[in-house]
């Protein structure tokens, strides 16, 4: 993979310049000080919506009974300067969104 493909639209981040294609990484960009990098830490960001299910009991109280995280835009930053990269994604291990349910919540009597 070219250094150009860990970056968004092959452009270094620091000017904007599109990234020559025979740059690897530890190169200089050809216009400014940045040194490319391939990152060894990221972080994935994902955007979504909770979905909760409720139950009313007869006493009119309603009690959240399940929730599920919907999973919509992902974006990968770097841990360092949250600069947005380019990430291979067949070689991403799935990491699942494991909602915990909270089993401390009030009950209503009835």
């Amino acid at each position: 993979m070219n250094i150009k493909e860990y970056y968004p639209n092959g452009e270094c981040p620091d000017c904007s310049s599109i990234i020559l294609e025979t740059a690897k990484a530890g190169d200089k960009c050809h216009l400014c000080p940045h040194v490319f990098k391939i990152p060894d830490t990221f972080k994935k960001v994902t955007i979504g919506y909770v979905v909760q299910d409720y139950k009313t009991y007869p006493n009119g109280i309603h009690i959240c009974v399940n929730q599920e995280f919907i999973a919509g835009e992902v974006s990968y930053e770097t841990s360092e300067h949250g600069d947005s990269i380019e990430i291979d994604t067949s070689k991403e291990v799935y990491c699942p969104f494991e909602m915990v349910q909270n089993l401390h919540r009030p009950f209503p009597d009835k």
